[in-house]
């Protein structure tokens, strides 16, 4: 996903932090509770949204456990407005905290993959104080204020400007450790260690905005040395909590009802309009496009593409290769055929494009005949102007939400 602040790839007592109050939080498992906030722009830009209530890959018990630790590690310095917990429908391993003016729902965003590669509640909670330290960090917020600015940047201050991000990133790692990992009694190794997994996993390569995997370590390492040698604090490097994360996640996601689903979900998704997608008209037309281009339906497409991506990478977990071909051709004919009438359709006379997938198939078709007032020498603009009347067509037709 895209936000404002950094994700994941990514001293204070307890009894300070549970004397004084902390801000509320909240479970977000429909879209429709965060209608018109940046939250909800992030996640329909992004093709994603937050897993349902009802989804089993993730019992409410779980769900309930996983907010209790947010709730758990919350400290004073993180403010008085509220926190939305938004678990994401999005097998990536990622997690991300978006800021809020003040007043506003703040939002911890913790990826479905994040979560079943977690082997530890040590690891969650770890990752979660990471994403809150985020907002608490002078320097993160001074960095987002100047990006919000929209100057244009120099090469050096570009470059400026990622040695600070990696620095933050670096400083959060610590502080989760040292504010909500070590105070609460958790594995002040846990975050070394899952960093150390995901080196294993994907490398350890170049990162715009996030220093390498064993710079990381090297400096948890640092600190945790610090910590027990120079304060004197007895620190748990042994034992491990599973109360929450113990692996129902992956055996959840090999169930045969939601391999079904998502094969279902998957095919529904090419050749037609996806419900889920298409409000990022509404966010499109709200940045008031001028140039005649195709920015409208490219940004539609690039939305469905990733939803597609999205379920395409938890399927390739539950299901055989020989499946995935079989579903790709499928798809692809499906869209193909589509595409065929779509384009007959374009060529027909006195056409007007009624949908986003023939706005697309309009690029698509080759020699188009001179019939069509839309296909002639004011094609741009004629067709951005039919863009935007599709856009307002669907929105008064397709509810808000998923």
């Amino acid at each position: 996903m895209r936000f404002l602040l950094s994700a994941f790839i990514f001293s204070a007592s307890i009894g300070l932090a549970n004397a004084q109050s902390v801000a509320p939080v909240r479970s977000v498992t429909d879209i429709a509770q965060i209608v018109g906030t940046a939250a909800e722009r992030e996640l329909r830009l992004s093709g994603v949204k937050p897993l349902a209530l009802e989804n089993p890959v993730l019992s409410v018990a779980t769900r309930s456990k996983i907010e209790a630790a947010l709730k758990k590690i919350l400290m004073p310095k993180d403010g008085q407005d509220p926190i939305d917990l938004v678990i994401v429908d999005d097998m990536r391993i990622n997690a991300s905290f978006l800021e809020a003016p003040p007043g506003q729902r703040r939002t911890v965003f913790l990826n479905l993959g994040l979560l079943n590669f977690f082997e530890s509640d040590d690891e969650l909670v770890a990752v979660i104080g990471h994403e809150l330290e985020h907002g608490t960090s002078q320097l993160q917020e001074r960095l987002n204020s100047f990006r919000k600015m929209d100057i244009p940047e120099s090469p050096l201050e570009r470059a400026f400007s990622i040695s600070l991000q990696k620095a933050v990133e670096s400083e959060v790692d610590i502080k989760s450790v040292l504010n909500r990992v070590q105070p609460h009694g958790y594995n002040v190794e846990a975050l070394a260690g899952f960093h150390r997994r995901l080196i294993k996993k994907f490398g350890d390569g170049f990162n715009a905005s996030h220093n390498l995997g064993a710079s990381r370590i090297n400096h948890l390492e640092v600190a945790t040395t610090a910590m027990s040698r120079g304060a004197g604090l007895e620190l748990n490097r042994t034992k491990f909590s599973n109360d929450i994360v113990d692996g129902s996640i992956g055996r959840k996601l090999a169930e045969p009802a939601i391999k079904a689903a998502r094969l279902v979900e998957a095919k529904s998704l090419f050749g037609k309009s996806d419900p889920e997608v298409v409000k990022v008209l509404e966010l499109i037309r709200a940045d008031k496009i001028k140039s005649p281009n195709f920015e409208i339906g490219g940004a539609y497409a690039a939305a469905v593409s990733r939803r597609v991506a999205n379920i395409y990478t938890q399927l390739a977990e539950i299901i055989s290769p020989e499946d995935m071909i079989e579903l790709e051709l499928e798809a692809n004919a499906d869209a193909a055929k589509m595409l065929g009438r779509e384009s007959e359709r374009i060529l027909s006379a006195d056409f007007a494009p009624e949908s986003v997938f023939q706005v697309l198939s309009m690029d698509e078709v080759e020699a188009p005949k001179p019939q069509s007032r839309f296909l002639s020498d004011n094609f741009g603009n004629a067709l951005l102007r039919r863009q935007v009347e599709i856009a307002e067509l669907e929105l008064k037709e397709i509810e808000l939400g998923y």
